[in-house]
């Protein structure tokens, strides 16, 4: 069980550009996790019950693998005024408990458990008002971009065997929160613009197979 946390963030602000003033901010969170309570398939368990569980690990009262990127950005005092927020995180999440190999039973009980239980928060965000322009363009852009991808699987593998036993229990389930922000702000000048786009793709899948 493992319970990773990952965030990003970036800030910036640019102004008093005589003829130009230009703020731009990345922030990119790239988290690969992957959590596993397996038999290997060259690995035979002999025993009265069997129990395997893949979780996220509890650390206080902290059960959530959580994971963020914030950007803030605003440029201001020039004559174009430019500023560009850009905030993405990108994670995959793979939770698996699985007999691979073989178990043997005496009669007892086998449970195989998979749970995951994630959080993403990603935010594009204006400094201040954004950007204030005191000539012709004033142009502030925010994009935000939450990537989900979690897997959740419970299961006897293809290759794996379970025999003896009495009862088997599986169970696969997931939790994931995601929060998407993106603002902006634009004054002044003879032309404002301030396009903002927020978006999450979440897949999700929980599976529970024999």
């Amino acid at each position: 069980a493992a319970n990773a946390d990952a965030a990003t963030s970036a800030s910036g602000a640019a102004s008093q550009g005589s003829d130009a003033t230009i703020g731009a901010v990345v922030a990119i969170t790239l988290a690969n996790v992957t959590n596993r309570a397996v038999v290997p398939a060259t690995v035979t368990i002999t025993a009265h019950d069997f129990a395997t569980a893949s979780t996220v690990a509890v650390d206080g009262t902290d059960h959530t693998a959580t994971f963020g990127a914030q950007s803030v950005a605003g440029a201001g005092g020039g004559k174009v005024s430019v500023a560009g927020s850009f905030a993405m995180t990108i994670l995959n999440h793979t939770t698996r408990a699985a007999i691979d190999g073989t178990v043997a039973l005496s009669g007892g009980d086998a449970t195989i458990t998979a749970a995951s239980d994630t959080s993403s928060t990603v935010k594009a965000l204006p400094a201040g008002a954004g950007v204030t322009s005191t000539g012709d363009l004033g142009f502030g852009a925010s994009v935000a971009l939450n990537l989900i991808t979690d897997k959740t699987f419970a299961e006897i593998g293809d290759a794996g065997s379970l025999v003896g036993g009495r009862a088997l229990k599986l169970s696969a389930t997931a939790a994931d929160a995601a929060i998407t922000e993106a603002r902006m702000g634009a004054a002044g000048g003879k032309v404002a613009l301030t396009p903002a786009v927020a978006v999450t793709l979440s897949n999700v899948t929980t599976r529970t197979r024999i």
